[in-house]
């Protein structure tokens, strides 16, 4: 121990002799420990983490194809979605979104907000419960339906103050009045749509 505090106290010595060159190893030492903890989190999230779904290693993604024309992978259209529910025998269950940016207005200051459209079944798919409300019934999936949403939690408590009475409201989604159901689980990221007319 008396050698290991003998050591310390020589590189403190050193150290404080080239004060410019041992900012520089801390400054490169402090970008490099950053970095790499950045990564890591990144790698944890997306890799190793689990998704927060009920059955999450049997959820995947699908979508269409065109390597011929140098397309890997193109996004699914609601013709095709509907095709593969009615053939489809590999997959126990199909759900379909789409993200999009929309704009809330109403209550307070006009927002630009991430979302996605969604199928019906998109929450029962992926085993998530309401918190509050009730989830989209399969009638508001058809044309001339009405027109309903679900806010996330952050949403829901930044812009709504967490109010219970929020489901059954009306708010002002690209223009149009769509009609509160549920505030979801706040490990819902984005403020969910539901489809409306042949959107998916």
């Amino acid at each position: 121990m008396s050698g290991f505090i003998q050591d310390v106290r020589y590189a403190v010595r050193m150290l404080a002799r080239t004060p410019a060159l041992t900012v520089a190893a801390m400054l490169a030492l402090a970008v490099s420990i950053g970095a790499n903890t950045a990564i890591f989190s990144v790698v944890d999230a997306v890799l190793l983490r689990p998704l927060p779904y009920r059955d999450a290693h049997r959820i995947v993604t699908a979508w269409n194809t065109w390597p011929e024309k140098g397309f890997p992978q193109m996004p699914v259209v609601p013709s095709d979605f509907v095709e593969w529910q009615k053939q489809a025998t590999v997959f126990e269950h199909l759900a379909a979104s789409q993200a999009v940016e929309v704009n809330l207005t109403g209550a307070g200051d006009p927002e630009r907000l991430h979302a996605s459209r969604a199928s019906w079944n998109l929450f029962p798919l992926l085993g998530v419960q309401p918190a509050l409300g009730r989830n989209f019934a399969q009638t508001e999936d058809q044309p001339g339906s009405d027109r309903v949403a679900i806010l996330s939690d952050g949403l829901w408590k930044r812009r709504f103050a967490a109010s219970r009475d929020i489901v059954g409201e009306q708010v002002a989604i690209d223009g149009s009045s769509h009609t509160v159901i549920l505030p979801p689980r706040s490990h819902l990221l984005v403020p969910l749509l539901k489809a409306t007319d042949s959107e998916v």
